[in-house]
C-alpha cells in the first residue's frame, strides 16, 4: 500500500511531504481500542511530526524513506511495530549501538531546554521521566518512545542520522531545540520565548 516506487527525491520538503503521507496511512492502520487524536487530525500530525525531521540532511531524509518503502514492500508497518515495542509487546528490534548512543544524545539536548522552558516542554513534549508508562492514548516518556522509533530504522539511516546529530553537537546546536523551533513557528509562534510565555499562564 505505501509503494511509491524506487524513487530518488532531490528535496527535502518534497521528502518530508511524502514521508508524512506515508506515515499516516501506517497511522490509520495501528490496531487500536480507543482512536488517538492524532489518527482524527491529520493535519495537526503532519505539523507536529513534521517538526521530527526539521533538522535531518536530505540524505537521511531519502534513506528513511527508503525504509517506509522497503516496510511496505515487506507487508510492514513501522508505526504498528513502534507502538508495540513501546508497550514491550515485542522484543527489541534492533541492536545497532547507534539507536542507544542517539537517545542519550538527544535526551541531554532536552533536558537542556526544559531547563530553558519548563512549561512548554511540560505541555507539548515527553516526560524526562523513564518511568512514564505508554498507552495509546496516554503517555510515554521521550527515550522510551524514541528508542522504540530508533528500533525500527535501518542500519543506513541510522548512521546517516547520527552524522547529523553529530555534525550539530560538533557545531554546539541543539537539534532538538530546533524541533520545538519548528512546530512553534508552525502554530504561530515566533520564538520559543512567547511560547514559553504562553505556557506558564495556560492550564495543562
Amino acid at each position: 500500500m505505501y509503494d511509491r516506487g524506487d524513487v530518488v527525491m532531490s528535496n527535502r520538503e518534497e521528502l518530508r511531504s511524502s514521508i508524512l503521507d506515508i506515515e499516516i496511512e501506517m497511522l490509520e492502520e495501528v490496531p487500536v481500542k480507543k482512536r488517538p487524536p492524532c489518527q482524527d487530525n491529520p493535519k495537526l500530525f503532519r505539523i507536529i511530526r513534521g517538526a521530527q525531521f526539521a533538522d535531518w540532511s536530505e540524505e537521511t531524509l531519502q534513506s528513511y524513506y527508503n525504509d517506509l518503502l522497503n516496510f511496505g514492500k515487506e507487508g510492514k508497518n513501522l508505526m504498528t511495530l513502534k507502538y508495540a515495542r513501546m508497550d514491550n509487546l515485542i522484543e527489541c528490534l534492533n541492536l545497532d549501538p547507534l539507536v542507544e548512543e542517539i537517545t542519550n544524545i538527544q535526551f541531554e539536548w532536552l533536558k537542556e531546554i526544559y531547563a530553558k522552558y519548563p512549561n512548554l516542554i511540560s505541555q507539548m513534549g515527553r516526560p524526562l521521566n523513564e518511568s512514564a508508562e505508554h498507552t495509546m492514548n496516554g503517555i510515554v516518556s521521550f527515550k522510551n518512545y524514541l528508542r522504540s522509533e530508533l528500533e525500527t530504522y535501518s542500519s543506513e539511516t541510522l548512521k546517516l542520522l547520527h552524522h547529523d546529530i553529530m555534525e550539530y553537537k560538533n557545531k554546539g546546536i541543539n537539534m532538538v531545540e530546533d524541533i520545538y523551533l519548528d512546530l512553534m513557528a508552525a502554530l504561530g509562534f515566533n520564538s520559543l520565548e512567547k511560547a514559553e510565555e504562553l505556557a506558564k499562564i495556560t492550564p495543562n
